[in-house]
């Protein structure tokens, strides 16, 4: 073998339930491969999930910061 030839690659995708036909995987399995034609490769999630902590997400929806000296009551009022 050649050092190309003993190159692993990962599966495009694995069947977690029900029982495809081999028409059904080659068919989803020539969809799959456009796809990744057109695009170069598979998209990462334009929105990943937000972890806990700072990037919690009441941080990230809390309403803007009002300067002034009084501001802490118009935060209260709205």
């Amino acid at each position: 073998m050649t050092a190309a030839a003993a190159e692993v690659v990962a599966p495009a995708f694995q069947v977690v339930g029900g029982d495809p036909t081999d028409a059904e995987l080659a068919a989803l399995a020539v969809v799959i491969s456009s796809l990744r034609r057109e695009r170069g490769q598979l998209a990462a999630p334009e929105n990943p999930r937000i972890s806990g902590g700072w990037k919690s997400y009441w941080h990230i929806v809390r309403g803007p910061l009002f300067p002034g000296s009084n501001s802490w009551r118009a935060t209260l009022r709205r």
